[in-house]
């Protein structure tokens, strides 16, 4: 069986994590991302809002609240 590796050469801003955001993220993405920020995954949690996750420069990381307010935040990823 073949596994994909998921993690890896993926689009930015992909329609399927667009279609997770609500409204308000969603302007917030196109704003940032008219900054040089880019979508980089969506975080569901269970029974909480999804949240975006946008990197920048330097590996910084931004993540987006359900009113599509901005806090930079310092998230280890796996690799």
């Amino acid at each position: 069986m073949l596994i994909q590796d998921r993690r890896r050469c993926r689009p930015h801003a992909t329609p399927e994590m667009l279609a997770q955001l609500n409204a308000a993220q969603r302007a917030s993405v196109t704003d940032m991302e008219q900054q040089g920020w880019k979508l980089q995954f969506v975080r569901r949690e269970p029974m909480r809002p999804s949240q975006p996750v946008l990197i920048g420069e330097g590996n910084t990381h931004l993540i987006l609240s359900a009113e599509g307010e901005a806090r930079q935040a310092a998230i280890k990823l796996r690799t």
